[in-house]
């Protein structure tokens, strides 16, 4: 979940009345619908007035805001004048991790899809061209058994 602000300026003498229509949709959708939301504003002649926006992500990856869409309405509200103005922004969507116990195989998966697994190393492994004779010091849980019955001499 994220939270953006949008600073509205009425440069003009008279209060301004406006729909706006957000950047973000659908990630902005009113509970319940996928409409995106378009709130109305109120601002002051003259004035400044911060608009603050809950977003919920749909989709994962880089989300860009371009434009702002704000309709205008005239005193009696008959009469309407619609403007698009650009406005630079960027959002990162990154997925929860619930868990830090599966931060570990995530992160070996996204390795291996990369290309950067570790190989083993000779004698690191059951394979047979990765076995080698025991020497004193290697770890006996890495004792090959069977191999080490077939060549009547131990392999790790």
């Amino acid at each position: 979940m994220a939270e953006t602000s949008l600073q509205l300026t009425n440069t003009s003498s008279r209060p301004l009345r406006a729909l706006l229509r957000d950047p973000w949709p659908p990630s902005n959708a009113v509970p319940g619908t996928t409409h995106a939301a378009r709130p109305r504003v109120e601002v002051p002649a003259g004035g400044t007035r911060e608009l603050h926006t809950q977003l919920r992500p749909t989709r994962r990856g880089e989300a860009v805001a371009h434009s702002v869409t704000v309709r205008s309405y005239g005193p009696l509200g008959l009469v309407s004048r619609q403007a698009t103005h650009p406005v630079p922004g960027s959002l990162r969507v990154l997925p929860p991790f619930h868990s830090r116990r599966l931060l570990a195989a995530k992160t070996a998966r996204l390795r291996e899809l990369d290309g950067r697994t570790s190989a083993l190393g000779r004698g690191e492994g059951t394979e047979f061209d990765s076995l080698r004779r025991y020497v004193p010091g290697d770890d006996t849980r890495s004792i090959d058994w069977r191999a080490t019955a077939r060549r009547s001499e131990v392999a790790v």
